[in-house]
């Protein structure tokens, strides 16, 4: 996140940050919005701090998905069913993340280059969509095995993980209203997974029923 820009050239609230509101621009006038004008000064330093966070992406995005495969591959020695689709979503949320990212670096370089309406534009919601619901899915397989456990304290963490992944959809059809809430929704369940695996991998003992 350092490497991102802090500040749109307009007031994205409702979106959290400006990598989120590029992330659903889906018009030129979005892209003014996030970058500014032609005429605005920080525009250059701005798209150069977004490509710049954007190539550093591709390394996050391989870790989230070896993340989720690893988690879920330990989930399947006990629950088969959703051992896969938490391994299976997470890496198709992380191809996803990366044809998202390719398009992201694909419209600025446009823009760069003084193109106002960049091509790959129109279709940049389906790799975005895909990549979010994918995660989604993940840690919501993940939180539904986290509540199949007999510790009363995972299953309350369980039922969070799946509520919060739940946040993902409201905000994924309203992002301009409510885009801010797809990073926690995403990263409480992560944090919960860590917090779980590290609590197991400590313990020195395999995955039981």
């Amino acid at each position: 996140m350092p490497f991102f820009p802090t500040e749109a050239a307009t007031v994205v609230s409702g979106y959290g940050s400006p990598v989120i509101a590029f992330e659903f621009a889906r018009t030129p006038v979005d892209l003014v919005a996030v970058f500014g004008g032609d005429a605005d000064p920080a525009r250059a330093s701005r798209l150069s701090m977004m490509d710049q966070g954007n190539r550093w992406d591709f390394l996050f995005m391989t870790l989230y998905s070896l993340f989720g495969a690893m988690f879920g591959l330990a989930v399947r020695r006990c629950r088969a069913t959703l051992g896969t689709v938490i391994l299976v979503a997470a890496i198709i949320a992380g191809l996803a993340d990366a044809i998202e990212t390719r398009t992201l670096l694909s419209i600025t370089a446009q823009m760069t280059n003084g193109i106002a309406n960049p091509a790959g534009l129109a279709t940049l919601w389906v790799p975005v969509t895909i990549k979010f619901m994918g995660l989604a899915l993940s840690i919501i397989s993940a939180g539904l095995f986290l509540g199949s456990r007999k510790n009363v304290t995972w299953k309350a963490l369980g039922a969070l993980t799946v509520l919060s992944a739940l946040l993902s959809v409201p905000a994924l059809l309203s992002p301009a209203g409510l885009g801010n809430l797809l990073t926690p929704s995403i990263g409480i369940g992560w944090i919960i997974m860590l917090a779980y695996a590290l609590t197991r991998s400590v313990k020195g003992v395999t995955l039981t029923p």
